[in-house]
C-alpha cells in the first residue's frame, strides 16, 4: 500500500499520518479489546514496518529544496536572537 500511495502522489508523511498511523491504532485498539489477537497484530507489526522501510527513503526526497514533506514551506525550529 505504501508503493500505491507514492505512486498515486500522495506526500509520504500525509500517507503515514493520515493512513498509516490510525490503522496501526486501531490494531492496537483491537488487541486491547481483545477483538486481535497476538498473530494478528504480530503480523500488522511486520506489515507498518514494511510501509515506513518503503515510505523512508521518499520522506528525505520530498522534504528536500526548502518544503517539508507534505509541500509546505520548511519552518526553522531554531532559537534566534541573542545568545544562541
Amino acid at each position: 500500500m505504501a508503493d500505491q500511495a507514492l505512486l498515486l502522489g500522495v506526500a509520504p508523511l500525509r500517507a503515514i499520518e493520515l493512513g498509516f498511523v490510525p490503522r496501526i491504532n486501531e490494531v492496537g485498539r483491537a488487541f486491547r479489546c481483545q477483538e486481535m489477537f497476538l498473530p494478528d497484530r504480530v503480523r500488522a507489526g511486520e506489515a507498518m514496518k514494511a510501509a515506513m522501510a518503503a515510505l523512508q527513503g521518499a520522506v528525505g526526497r520530498a522534504g528536500a529544496g526548502g518544503r517539508a514533506a507534505d509541500g509546505s514551506p520548511r519552518v526553522s525550529r531554531r532559537p534566534t536572537g541573542a545568545g544562541s
